[in-house]
């Protein structure tokens, strides 16, 4: 018995690469909250959830060489401003606009972010309202990953 090779039947959207100065303006410079996965406009979230897929696919072949001009960059911003805007919501002092992350932390700090926006996108296609407790789950998962931030070990 042979099975035919399916194409996908939604229409792929061209994604444009992820401009990073725009990012910054319309996403990065608000409240952490506005860069929620749940919060993100469509363009921003499809952007995003390529570039974090494309991220662990080179992650998972064994490159682990990115520099500014990969997609990494986005995702990068996108995480360090979520994890800084909670750090300040929950009350922690924090110097300017920078962490000491764990190197090893990094990877696992992209994948679930990966997983709440390919959950968010999957969501928004296939119509299921928003699940207040999505949002609740991801700011835990925040808190749980600032746990492991040196200044709290």
């Amino acid at each position: 018995m042979t099975t035919a090779h399916h194409k996908p039947r939604l229409p792929t959207p061209r994604i444009p690469a992820t401009d990073f100065t725009r990012l910054q303006k319309e996403v990065c410079r608000g409240a952490y909250r506005q860069a929620l996965p749940q919060a993100l406009s469509d363009e921003w979230l499809m952007a995003l959830t390529r570039d974090l897929f494309l991220v662990e696919r080179d992650l998972r072949m064994g490159s682990d060489s990115f520099d500014g001009s990969t997609v990494v960059s986005g995702p990068l911003l996108l995480g360090l401003h979520l994890l800084i805007g909670r750090l300040g919501e929950c009350g922690h002092a924090h110097h300017g606009h920078s962490l000491q992350l764990d190197p090893d932390r990094v990877s696992p700090w992209l994948q679930t972010l990966q997983v709440y926006s390919e959950k968010e996108l999957v969501r928004r296609v296939i119509g299921i309202p928003v699940d207040p407790q999505d949002s609740a789950s991801f700011l835990a998962a925040i808190d749980e990953e600032l746990s492991y931030l040196p200044m709290f070990r």
